[in-house]
């Protein structure tokens, strides 16, 4: 569980040849930052990635890019962004 504020994430593109390697050194900054991986393509984020982010939180997500520059399209982080918006849905 995080603690009160924003709900901090690393979103790492884990669908590329080297995306182990983005994983791993995720893994020391989610530590040190208190912010899970979470793992998503270049322009797409899983169902559960997706899920997350949107949550049912009352409180704001903070989306950390751990990857190299370009391995996430600005498209994927504005659609994610826009998900933390969304709040809770109900079926």
């Amino acid at each position: 569980m995080q603690p009160d504020g924003p709900r901090s994430y690393l979103l790492v593109n884990g669908y590329t040849v080297d995306g182990w390697g983005c994983g791993l050194l995720a893994a020391g900054l989610s530590a040190d930052a208190g912010a899970p991986v979470l793992l998503t393509q270049a322009d797409q984020a899983p169902a559960p990635t997706a899920a997350e982010v949107a949550g049912c939180a009352d409180r704001r997500v903070d989306l950390r890019r751990d990857s190299p520059a370009g391995d996430l399209s600005d498209a994927l982080l504005a659609a994610l962004d826009a998900r933390d918006e969304e709040g809770c849905q109900v079926s």
